[in-house]
């Protein structure tokens, strides 16, 4: 496992990934909870994936979206996004 951590203050594109990130865990909670009722938040633990091509790239990337949405729901930035790289 190799962890990457994108700051505000070192990367352009920080706040565009602030939002995809922020965006794709939206979805991944208010789908189910559409569908089910009543649905709780993540936990520290939760991550979500986003898988590359494994005859391409052999990677995937994990983020744990607790952090960045508990940020932006006090009206702050998060400090950093961390990223965790596994091979597929």
């Amino acid at each position: 496992m190799t962890q990457h951590i994108y700051y505000k203050l070192q990367h352009r594109f920080f706040d565009s990934l602030v939002a995809f990130t922020a965006s794709i865990a939206s979805l991944g909670i208010v789908l189910p909870a559409q569908a089910n009722g009543n649905l709780s938040g993540y936990s520290p633990s939760d991550y979500l994936t986003l898988t590359g091509n494994p005859k391409i790239s052999g990677i995937e990337f994990r983020f744990f979206p607790k952090n960045i949405l508990s940020a932006l729901v006090n009206n702050t930035c998060p400090s950093g996004v961390v990223f965790e790289e596994y091979p597929i």
